[in-house]
């Protein structure tokens, strides 16, 4: 018969709180759902009137800002997301919390680049910020979702 501490020793080895599968289907889906609602809002921004000019490299004179920037920055922080969600699923046994926190804690610092963009417009700075939430919330929520068993 087995003893309780060695059951509960195998079980953290064999068993995790997010499939490895899961958390790259969810990140592949946060990002699709980050593209398709941050180009939404890059048109509708657009459309309605809000000045897309800045100056996105230092030094250089503001531009009118590109749309496929718009779905690079879903691309790649999905990609570190779920880097970060494997890495805590290998190291830790409960990692969602772990993950949850620091994604909040990375959202927020990453709304110091739209605040900090020379030359853009306040329309410009909230297209931009809320732009993060949606990417931050559709990627962090899919590997989540997904990755959960």
């Amino acid at each position: 018969m087995m003893s309780a501490p060695a059951a509960t020793h195998a079980s953290t080895q064999t068993e995790r709180q997010l499939s490895t599968s899961g958390i790259w289907k969810g990140a592949a889906a946060g990002a699709a759902a980050a593209a398709v609602g941050n180009a939404i809002l890059y048109f509708a921004a657009s459309a309605g009137g809000v000045s897309m000019v800045g100056e996105f490299m230092r030094g250089q004179p503001p531009v009118e800002m590109p749309f496929p920037p718009v779905i690079f920055s879903a691309i790649v922080p999905a990609i570190g997301a779920a880097g970060l969600a494997t890495a805590l699923n290998r190291w830790l046994a409960s990692p969602a919390k772990v993950f949850l926190g620091i994604s909040i804690a990375f959202g927020l610092f990453s709304m110091g680049g739209p605040a900090t963009i020379a030359g853009a417009s306040t329309g410009l700075r909230v297209v931009l910020a809320v732009m993060h939430v949606v990417a931050g919330v559709a990627i962090a929520g899919g590997i989540l979702r997904y990755g959960r068993r």
